[in-house]
């Protein structure tokens, strides 16, 4: 029954494929990136890569962003074993190569078929192989198994959501999850949700979160800071990063009824997806508000600066350095039923959180920065404005709510060692 519904996967994903390049297609008119590297999609591209090392995948940002810690210790670990990490999309793609340059090699994993995803095991020849959070490839997994790679997956999480949905293939996920050597989840509400779905106890282990595990340069704090002055050091500042369609309209009518109270405050508004950066800079000059580009911060007049209504944050790898510049936060993917996108990188700063109400895809650690007191979920734009005028009333407050999420990262830090114990066992053949 597994082999049949992986043949049934199979000629789905088949079927689907002109779609997904026409998508590409279509996506690549306002992104160029989008059409280019094809052929590592389909594993038609040399791999100039040494054989029998790592192999890390991550899909798109979030995933990568969780990766780093692990990565960079592994390449301390490790240092004679060469790593590779590749990504799906081209936001993860930019944000691996822009952290580790030609410290490691990175490339597009090729799209879920059997003989693309042998293809490129057999050229990378990896001693292990770790696959983030809930990517469960059928193809992949059978691949690893006949070349004999051992896989962990990462940072795993499987929503209740996910589960009942696995419920329907069931016999397919419990070849998929047989091909697995260790499962290192974020909770014990996740083990018990792979276990039922046929992974054995003794493979699955409870390790936290990898994204509590994040680290700030001193670089980007001290970006930061400058970008803060040029701001003005007395103006206050809020963020709204991560946000998507829906979202921005939104922010900046939020922002606009602020300004009646604060009119010194400004915004800075980072929009998830690069090809969205135009026009979310159009949405901003519509609203009749006075803006600035990132991307432009070397010619910007600081005169010009220090009385701008919004900052378009319209680069990539930057969003730290901007929440390092910034009192407090709007965590987008959350107005709408997106699922929300990560809380713990303005936490880890020490900024209070808001968010909406969707934020599945972080349920656990909402929870706990919520419980702390920094955090506050909002219903709607009126409460959105109200908790952020309350805030911005009482620095006091944005303070102690800032040092509260802050806490819950520096409590539950530790993950990427019990990461690096499993790997050990993976690579030494336990």
């Amino acid at each position: 029954m597994s082999q049949f519904l992986r043949w049934i996967y199979s000629l789905i994903f088949a079927l689907l494929m002109p779609l997904i390049l026409l998508r590409l297609c279509l996506r690549s008119r306002r992104n160029k990136a989008y059409r280019e590297r094809w052929l590592e999609r389909f594993a038609l591209s040399p791999l100039h890569q040494k054989k029998e090392g790592i192999w890390v995948h991550t899909v798109s940002m979030g995933e990568c962003i969780a990766a780093i810690p692990l990565i960079k210790c592994l390449q301390v670990r490790y240092p004679d074993l060469p790593i590779t990490v590749t990504s799906m999309t081209i936001t993860g793609s930019a944000y691996i190569q822009k952290t580790f340059g030609k410290t490691i090699f990175h490339t597009y994993v090729p799209y879920d078929f059997y003989w693309m995803q042998r293809r490129f095991l057999k050229a990378l020849a990896p001693r292990c192989v770790i696959l983030l959070e809930t990517e469960l490839w059928p193809n992949l997994l059978n691949a690893c198994r006949k070349e004999k790679v051992k896989v962990l997956l990462a940072n795993g999480r499987l929503s209740q959501q996910s589960y009942q949905q696995y419920r329907w293939v069931l016999p397919i996920v419990k070849e998929m999850l047989k091909n697995i050597t260790s499962i290192a989840v974020q909770e014990e509400a996740h083990k018990n949700r792979f276990h039922a779905l046929g992974a054995p106890l003794s493979a699955i282990h409870v390790t936290g979160s990898l994204k509590f595990d994040m680290m700030v340069s001193p670089e980007q704090i001290e970006k930061g800071k400058i970008l803060r002055s040029q701001l003005g050091e007395n103006r206050a500042v809020w963020i709204a990063a991560s946000t998507h369609e829906g979202e921005e309209s939104i922010i900046l009518a939020t922002h606009q009824k602020l300004k009646k109270q604060f009119p010194d405050v400004v915004l800075i508004l980072v929009p998830r997806h690069p090809e969205r950066f135009e026009k979310v800079i159009n949405y901003g000059k519509t609203a009749g508000l006075s803006l600035l580009q990132y991307s432009q911060y070397a010619q910007w007049n600081k005169e010009a600066a220090s009385s701008i209504d919004v900052v378009v944050g319209d680069t990539m790898g930057d969003l730290i350095v901007l929440y390092a510049a910034s009192d407090l936060a709007f965590v987008g993917g959350s107005f709408i039923a997106q699922g929300g996108h990560n809380p713990l990188e303005p936490a880890l700063l020490g900024l209070p959180v808001v968010m909406g109400q969707s934020t599945f895809n972080f349920t656990e650690v909402a929870a706990k920065l919520i419980a702390s007191g920094g955090m506050t979920q909002v219903s709607d734009q009126n409460h959105l404005i109200h908790t952020i005028k309350q805030w911005l009333l009482n620095p006091e407050l944005i303070k102690q709510k800032g040092e509260q999420v802050k806490a819950v990262v520096d409590n539950n830090r530790g993950a990427v060692e019990k990461h690096l114990a499993l790997i050990d066992k993976c690579l030494s053949g336990a």
